[in-house]
This record gives C-alpha cells, sequence and structure tokens, in this order.
C-alpha cells in the first residue's frame, strides 16, 4: 500500500482560532513541507477570559471554561511529547483564548490577526513565492501551493485554479462544510501525497444515517424490501459519484458520519476520521503514538453471553505475542471494571465482545426556566446505569453504588434540536449547561414514559450496563486501538471513545450475527501483528462476504497505522507499574490543585483503584520501581 505515514514538522505548532478557516489556510501553506504534517490544532469560541472557578461551576460559561482548560492541557502534553517547537503562531485568537494557554511565554510567538500579518511575519520565514487564489478555491489553492513549494495568497479576482489528480494511490475524501477541520483534512493528504475529493457536505447531524440504516435493518427483518437503504444510498452516492475508487489503492473519508464503505462495497480499503471528532489530535495521535509510548498491554472484555465467540482465541494469540493481557471475563466484566481498566490501566488495545443494546430510559417532558427567567418545554431521554464498586461501603454498612446519567436533547420548545430550524431561534448557548445539568427536576415534569432511547447504544456488561463514556483512556498517556465486537457500535460509543484519544476505532453499523463476528475477530488478530490495522480488517472481512452482514464494519484511524509485537512480558509488566505509579503521583498533584469536593472526591477514587490494583498485580514490579525502603510509605495512605 502506498502513501506512506508521514512525519511530523515540529518547527512550526499552531493554534487557530476555529471561525478562521481562511486564515488558518494561507498559514498553513507557508508552514506545509512535502512528506510532512503540519501541527495546527482548533481553538473555539470562549465566553469568558479564565478565571479561578473550577470547570464543575455551573454558569453561562461553563461549557467554554472546561473545554477551554481541557484545550490547553492537551496542547501542552502535545508540545512535550515533540520536544516544543521553533515557532508558536496564534492565528485569530483572541485575549479570552490566549488566557487559557499557560505556556506562551516558553515559546518564540508568532500572532497571525490578518492576511497582511501573514505577509508581514510569514513570508520572511518560508521564503515561498506567491500563487493567488480566490476564497472559494482554497482547498483548490492548498493543493497547488504545496505542489509547486508555493503560499496562498488571497486575490478574489485570480484565475480558476484547475487540480491535477494522479489517479493513483492513496485517496482522501472530504465533506466541504466550509470548516478549520476541513483545512486540516486538506493538510493531511498533501502531508501524505495523496489525492482531494472535496464533496458536498450534509447539512444534517449523523444520527440521520443510523436512523436509516435502523430502518433498512428492519426491513430486512421483517422482509419488506430495502426502501431506506435506496434512500441511504441516494444521500451518500450523488456525492461520490464522479470518483473511480478502483483507481486507488485505499481512500480515508472525512466525515460527520456517513458510512461510505457500505455504499461503494469495501471496493478498495476504507478508513474514516470523524470531521466533528478534533482530527487534528486524532491525525497527530496516528502519526506519534505510531513509534512512540506503545506498550503492549491489552484488555479482553466478555461477559461470556455466547456459546461461540473469539475471547479466548484473541487472549490466546495476543500473549502469544508478549502482550500482557487483562482479561475482563464472565463475573469479572462487570461495569466497574470496564469503567476503572479502561480508564487507569496503560494499553494499547481494547477488545469488546458482549452486546450492544439498545439504551432503556426515559422520555421526559419537562418545563425549565433559564437564568433569564425564560420559560421553555424541554424534551429529552434520560438514561441512568448503576455500578456497584466493589468492596465500598457507606457509612451505614451498605455497598455504595455509582450511578451515571446521562442526557440526550430531543426538542426545545417544540424545535428538534441540531435542526435549521432550532438553529433559527438563537437560543443564547450560556443556557445549556444548567439546563442539561439540573433535569431532571420532579415537580417541574409533563410527562415521563419508558422507551427505548432512538440512536443510542450500551456495552452489556455481566451484571447492568455500561453507557461507554470516559473521562479519559489508558490513564491519559497512550492512543489505543480499541475494537468494539458488539451490535451497533460505531456510532455514539465510537465518539466518546475517540474524543478520549483512542487512535484506532473498528465498530459495525448495525446488529451483527455471532458467528460472522467471532471468525471475523479471529481473522483480525490472526494477521494483526504483520498487516496494518486496515490491512488486518480487510483481510478479515472476507467472512462476512455474501452474508447479510456484508460491510458491516467500519475503520475510523488512518491507513498506515500498525501494531507490533510485543517484547516480553516482564518488561511490560514494568512499564505498566510503572504507569500506574506516574498516575498515582499525577492525581496526588491533581488533588492538592483543587478545593471543590467532588473533585477530591472522584481522584480519591482514582487513587485507590490504582494503588489497590498495582500492589495487588504488580508488587515485585514496584519494588523494583521504588525500592524496598519506600514501600512502607507507600503502604501508608489511607485510600488503600
Amino acid at each position: 500500500m502506498s502513501n506512506e505515514m508521514p512525519n511530523i514538522n515540529n518547527t512550526f505548532f499552531c493554534i487557530a482560532d476555529r471561525n478562521e478557516n481562511i486564515l488558518t489556510a494561507v498559514v498553513s501553506s507557508h508552514i506545509n513541507n512535502p512528506n510532512e504534517f503540519s501541527l495546527i490544532f482548533g481553538f473555539s469560541e470562549v465566553t469568558q477570559a479564565k478565571d479561578n472557578k473550577s470547570p464543575n461551576t455551573t454558569d453561562e460559561h461553563q461549557i467554554t471554561r472546561t473545554r477551554s482548560t481541557e484545550l490547553n492541557i492537551n496542547l501542552k502534553n502535545t508540545l512535550n511529547r515533540i520536544g516544543g517547537c521553533e515557532y508558536l503562531i496564534l492565528v485569530g485568537l483572541d485575549e479570552n483564548q490566549k488566557s487559557y494557554l499557560s505556556f506562551l511565554e516558553e515559546y518564540n510567538i508568532i500572532e497571525i490577526n490578518s492576511l497582511d500579518d501573514v505577509n508581514f511575519f510569514l513570508q520572511p520565514i518560508s521564503n515561498k513565492e506567491s500563487i493567488p487564489c480566490t476564497t472559494k478555491q482554497i482547498y483548490e489553492g492548498l493543493q497547488i501551493a504545496s505542489n509547486q513549494k508555493k503560499a496562498i495568497i488571497i486575490d478574489e479576482n485570480a484565475q480558476v485554479l484547475e487540480i491535477e489528480r494522479k489517479n493513483e494511490g492513496g485517496l482522501i475524501v472530504v465533506e466541504n462544510d466550509k470548516s478549520f477541520e476541513a483545512i486540516i483534512a486538506t493538510n493531511y493528504a498533501l502531508s501524505i501525497d495523496a489525492d482531494i475529493n472535496i464533496i458536498e457536505s450534509y447539512d444534517f447531524h449523523e444520527k440521520k444515517f443510523l436512523e436509516l440504516i435502523e430502518l433498512w435493518r428492519k426491513e430486512v427483518k421483517n422482509k419488506l424490501g430495502q426502501k431506506s437503504l435506496v434512500e441511504l444510498r441516494s444521500l451518500i452516492y450523488n456525492r461520490i459519484i464522479d470518483i473511480n475508487f478502483s483507481n486507488y489503492d485505499f481512500v480515508t473519508f472525512f466525515t460527520i458520519g456517513a458510512p461510505y464503505s457500505l455504499i461503494i462495497e469495501n471496493i478498495i480499503p476504507c478508513t474514516y476520521v470523524g470531521l466533528k471528532l478534533n482530527p487534528d489530535f486524532f491525525i497527530f495521535n496516528n502519526i506519534y503514538f505510531q513509534n512512540n509510548f506503545n506498550i503492549d498491554s491489552a484488555i479482553v472484555f466478555s461477559p461470556r453471553f455466547f456459546s461461540r465467540e473469539e475471547t479466548d482465541f484473541v487472549i490466546d494469540k495476543l500473549e502469544k505475542n508478549n502482550y500482557q493481557v487483562s482479561a475482563l471475563i464472565k463475573e469479572h466484566a462487570s461495569s466497574h471494571n470496564l469503567d476503572n481498566f479502561v480508564k487507569e490501566l496503560p494499553f494499547n488495545i481494547l477488545h469488546l465482545c458482549s452486546h450492544g443494546e439498545q439504551t432503556e430510559g426515559s422520555l421526559i417532558e419537562e418545563k425549565y426556566v433559564d437564568q433569564y427567567g425564560q420559560k421553555h418545554i424541554f424534551e429529552y431521554f434520560f438514561a441512568i446505569t448503576f455500578t456497584p464498586e466493589a468492596g465500598r461501603k457507606s457509612k451505614t454498612g451498605e455497598p455504595l453504588i455509582k450511578v451515571t446519567t446521562k442526557i440526550f436533547p430531543r426538542k426545545l420548545n417544540g424545535f428538534a434540536f441540531r435542526t435549521k430550524e432550532f438553529k433559527d431561534q438563537n437560543y443564547p448557548s450560556s443556557i445549556f449547561p444548567k439546563m442539561f445539568k439540573e433535569v431532571p427536576v420532579k415537580e417541574n415534569k409533563i410527562s415521563s414514559k419508558r422507551v427505548t432511547i432512538e440512536n443510542s447504544h450500551e456495552i452489556t456488561c455481566f451484571k447492568f450496563s455500561h453507557l461507554g463514556m470516559f473521562s479519559h483512556l489508558a490513564a491519559g498517556r497512550h492512543s489505543p486501538l480499541v475494537f468494539n465486537n458488539t451490535c451497533w457500535s460505531a456510532y455514539d460509543i465510537k465518539n466518546h471513545l475517540i474524543a478520549v484519544r483512542a487512535r484506532g476505532y473498528i465498530g459495525t453499523l448495525w446488529n451483527i450475527d455471532n458467528l460472522i463476528a467471532s471468525k471475523t475477530a479471529e481473522a483480525f488478530y490472526n494477521c494483526l501483528f504483520d498487516k496494518t490495522l486496515l490491512g488486518a480488517l480487510q483481510e478479515s472481512m472476507v467472512y462476512s462476504k455474501g452474508t447479510e452482514d456484508e460491510n458491516i464494519y467500519v475503520f475510523y484511524g488512518l491507513h498506515f497505522s500498525k501494531l507490533k509485537k510485543g517484547k516480553s512480558i516482564d518488561s511490560t509488566k514494568e512499564t505498566i507499574a510503572r504507569g500506574l505509579l506516574e498516575s498515582i503521583r499525577s492525581w496526588q498533584y491533581n488533588f492538592s490543585r483543587t478545593d471543590d469536593h467532588s473533585i477530591k472526591e472522584n481522584i480519591q477514587d482514582q487513587l485507590k483503584w490504582n494503588r489497590t490494583y498495582l500492589i495487588k498485580n504488580y508488587f515485585k514490579e514496584l519494588l523494583t520501581i521504588i525500592g524496598r525502603n519506600k514501600i512502607k510509605e507507600f503502604f501508608k495512605h489511607k485510600d488503600i
């Protein structure tokens, strides 16, 4: 397969306002180099400068406060990983946004707030000749500028640019929503020297595709034809009808969630990148973690619901390739264990074998008065799960149970969320954090009924279920592959796991036959370490050919991503122990830096799990790392 992994261009590190896509494109043309991926990360709008309030404070600034605080951490970690940069470029950032960036004094800053700034500050550094381009042809301009080693200059009277495609190698297809993310997708295509097709975007949410697939599967089950599949094809095919996919070795779709591989029937290997799932960090993680910070550790999760499943094969295959496997099987496949292992254990592979049931919950209609005194009727789905916490009891001796809730907004004052009609109401975004946090309120309830929640699926555990929401993944220091071999796993759960930095995710578009699921997984792991992730999946899909589950699997990832065989179990155990010890120190630091009671309580839970698991499973390695003299001090902590 052609189009190898690009290198990372760490001369420049760019943080750009997401609304400045034209300015970002022009900056990109100056810093892009052949076979290198330029590091450009998006910063969303900030409603107030950084203050001393906790991220949990519920007010009109909570969303941007939380989002900006997390972005600062991720940007700082990324800079540390690449060893810093020569120039830190800020594109269109206002004072509110800059107030959250805690590392600016450490670098040479170039602030770009206009096209004139580009010419004044960047042109002398890049020393590139200019190529005129209109704003309507910004993507074509980026491509031609890259091919000619030039930079874009915006000229609305410029001649029409014509792209000459290679019609071989790799292909990148990008839904053109005129966003910052489309610029990132174009830059990625240039970094791997792939052809680019910019296609028409969709004016609806990704759940539209799920709704049509659900209807189609019901039609198949009840032998009612395939009307919904025809509608799905009509939505997608017209956008890609002019592309001859067979010319290429692979295609990567930058999409809001359209199942292109189903429509083109995997004629060539297909991968996906979520346009709304931080493609800037997603691409970086795939490049960086290919050769850095990999850990030969895996989690295999199965409540053993099936008489024929791949679990034993997967565990055996991974162990034979020197992977330390944490097997959460039968009663150990609890929601409590899934939550803690996925969040806190350093690992490189997560394999899930279970049911992917639709979430049961309530459809609630409720009165709500916002902070401005405006009255609303809020209609939403409400899901709740319970996670018994092993060994933890209340002061009265009762076992403690963690309660997780999730709100799925449906309508506000009769207007469906994520529709044009809803956007036309121009509701202030500041009303939503408080609204989502405070509901449900019993005395404000208009109606409530038990339902199967539309477009939502969960992971069924040995007891109870898990909604697939994680605050972080693999101790926050690794970027693993997730193979979610459950039904309907290519939707909401996928979004949650990619959001916390999974660099690869394999899921299913509908409810898969158990035998096909197990055979596909076994074939995938059988050739996992000899091929790319994409190549291994493509080969394993032979078992679904000619069945009702043909083209059911999708892979969110990049074509070059590959996992290596482990070196030795002993070295992996020590690496895991060091990772757990590092997490303990990090949690201790975070504990000392907050006065928020709920945050402290959560940190204590994570500390206790890390310490207990480390001592129980890696005591020998812990002794090696910290020495026998310090082990008594380690045991003194009250959270063990």
